[in-house]
């Protein structure tokens, strides 16, 4: 498998890209067919918190095995993956 990155100069996204973001949400059991991406606005941090940006994301082992229900740590749909 090759890794192909694009560099996007920030000039180049508009105002609403960079405020806004994209999520996995898990809506059930089963195969990467029960992940969607659901687009979003970031919280505004409150006091003691920070905001960062998160340009790429990984998943692990724990979140696979979530989504097939291997770990029944979650009992609501659909949820966020993420540890």
């Amino acid at each position: 498998m090759t890794a192909h990155t694009v560099a996007v100069p920030k000039a180049a996204l508009s105002k609403s890209e960079r405020s806004s973001f994209q999520q996995v949400h898990c809506v059930g059991k089963g195969g990467v067919e029960k992940l969607t991406v659901v687009a979003g606005h970031p919280k505004v941090p409150g006091a003691h918190e920070i905001a960062i940006r998160v340009e790429f994301a990984g998943v692990c082992f724990a979140d696979i095995a979530v989504r097939l229900g291997m770990y029944t740590v979650i009992t609501a749909y659909p949820f966020v993956p993420g540890y």
